[in-house]
């Protein structure tokens, strides 16, 4: 009894060890090819073709949304994404870059993000650019300071 207790131990301790390390990709971009940040959180979406991105376990201060996640684009920023009552180490990133791949981010995506954090938008004028193409939800409750890179 005393060594199938101590196998069903070290059976779950491996199990934890196996999520943990799973739960994050230190790589960031996709396959190296593409600058990203470790420990974003992917989820394919769009029928396996694309991925969402959001805040995962991350605790870099400076996020860099990678235009492809193992070898698929990535299209979208999840709804609350880098929401920081979602994910309290958002309130710690100081810069995020979003590349001109992303086509759709999700409502309240930077929520109570504060003027001392930057969000630059690539591939977009301005923010009227950026609203006709996401709507004006991703920055709800968002006081950060946006830049736009066409």
């Amino acid at each position: 009894m005393k060594n199938k207790a101590k196998m069903f131990g070290i059976i779950a301790l491996a199990a934890v060890i196996a999520l943990f390390t799973a739960a994050c990709d230190n790589s960031g971009g996709g396959g190296g090819s593409e600058p990203g940040t470790p420990c974003l959180l992917f989820t394919l979406i769009n029928g396996n073709t694309t991925y969402s991105v959001a805040m995962g376990t991350a605790t870099a201060t400076e996020i860099v949304i990678p235009a492809a996640y193992e070898g698929l684009p990535v299209t979208a920023i999840a709804e609350d994404g880098f929401n920081a009552d979602t994910y309290p180490a958002a309130a710690n990133i100081t810069s995020i870059t979003i590349t001109n791949s992303v086509t759709t981010i999700g409502g309240m995506a930077f929520r109570n993000w504060t003027v001392s954090q930057t969000i630059t938008v690539q591939g977009k004028a301005n923010q009227t650019a950026a609203d006709t193409a996401w709507g004006s939800d991703w920055r709800s409750f968002c006081n950060a300071n946006i830049t736009y890179q066409p």
